[in-house]
């Protein structure tokens, strides 16, 4: 679930650093059935894309190696409901 939020905060970072419009992402469920024609133009190249999933997976590994060892260490009955 994390990379949902890290996902969302990327592409507002990037599309500050490249002038391109942010306040489409905030209640986008709502604008993508409503508008979509507010979310033309907004995409990237395949490198950029590609980029931008390297650097993602880069910052939650860290996060589910922790999530892992949390897991190992209790055996608390909620946390096995939990997926890996």
């Amino acid at each position: 679930v994390a990379h949902i939020y890290v996902l969302h905060a990327l592409v507002i970072v990037l599309n500050l650093a490249t002038g391109k419009p942010v306040g489409i992402y905030f209640n986008a469920i709502y604008k993508s059935f409503f508008a979509p024609e507010q979310f033309r133009g907004l995409g990237y190249s395949l490198p950029v894309v590609y980029f931008a999933w390297a650097l993602v997976i880069a910052l939650i590994y860290p996060l589910c190696r922790y999530w892992e060892s949390v897991k190992k260490r209790k055996r608390t009955w909620w946390l096995s409901y939990l997926q890996d």
